[in-house]
Formats: C-alpha cells, structure tokens, sequence
C-alpha cells in the first residue's frame, strides 16, 4: 500500500507485496524504493531480481542523491552533518555565505525538514553526505564549525572541530582536547 501511494501507477500490486517482503517492511527502503520508482529511475520489475536498497545500498543512494545537489547545498549539508549545535552551525554557514535558501534543494528532494531547525530525515542521510565529501571539504567544514564555536562556552566543541580541521598531528590541539 504504501509503494502504490507513493509511486501509484508505477508497481504492480504483486510485485508490490514482493519488494515489501524483500525489505523487510522496512517503511524508510519502501519510501525510498517508491521515490526511485516515482522518479522513473528504475523499472518495478529490476527490484524482483536484486535485494532492495538496504544498508550500505541504501547509503549508496542516499550519496548518489547528494551529489546531484547544488555546490552550496552540499556545503551546508556537511556542516549539520559535522555535528554542532544549531546556532553554531548557522554561524559557520554564515561564514561561508550561505543561509537557509541553500537548503532548499535538499528540502525539496526531502533529504532534510526545514522547522524548527534543519534535520536530516535519516541518519543513513547524514553519513551519507559525510562520507562522500572531500576530505578537504571535511576539514574546512570543521574550521568553520570552530571558528563559529565559542571557546570560553564550549571549549570541548571547540577543540574538537580543531582536531576535525587538522591535516596533521597538532600538539596545540591535542593541549585544548
């Protein structure tokens, strides 16, 4: 039912009942099965001879879905996805330019909700955009998150995204960790 809501017209009822049997019931494989499906990617039939998209699979997509955002979407995706609080992340961001219309790409695909603060849908989203980042990328996104971080508050955030921006041992940062 759910994968003939979501992508009506686009699965058979049988071969429906089959993924939902394949994925284990799974409602977050479903919906992403359905939006494959939806989009047109992948014809219904392909799914009855392969495994759904679950686990590493599933973060696959999820990369795949990333990278075909917009250079600024995926930069503010990486800062929420290096961990910080809200306010910190925003403050990186501005940093970098970017507000909350960068986002908007990634809401639409319904990557990530928007209120009250911008969340990923799923963690597999998440490791996702982490993972598939440049690990230079990664490293300016720490330096941003640290520069946002205020030290005399959070000294341990701080010092943490320092370690995440380092490209080699750094016995200052290792004083402050």
């Amino acid at each position: 039912e759910l994968l003939a809501s979501l992508a009506p017209g686009r699965v058979d009822p049988h071969v429906a009942a089959q993924i939902a049997e394949q994925a284990d019931g799974n409602p977050l494989v479903l919906t992403e099965v359905a939006r494959e499906l939806a989009e047109g990617r992948i014809p219904s039939g392909l799914l009855l001879n392969a495994p759904v998209p679950v686990g590493e699979r599933l973060e696959t997509h999820f990369r795949d879905r990333v990278q075909e955002l917009p250079p600024d979407c995926r930069a503010l995706l990486l800062l929420v996805a290096a961990g910080a609080p809200p306010a910190v992340t925003w403050r990186a961001a501005a940093l970098e330019g970017l507000g909350p219309e960068a986002a908007l790409p990634a809401e639409t695909g319904q990557l990530v909700t928007m209120t009250p603060e911008l969340r990923f849908r799923h963690p597999l989203i998440r490791a996702a955009v982490y993972a598939s980042a440049e690990p230079a990328d990664r490293r300016r996104a720490h330096e941003l998150l640290a520069r946002a971080t205020d030290a005399s508050s959070h000294p341990d955030l701080r010092a943490w995204h320092l370690a995440g921006a380092a490209l080699a041992p750094d016995e200052d940062i290792a004083a402050e960790l």
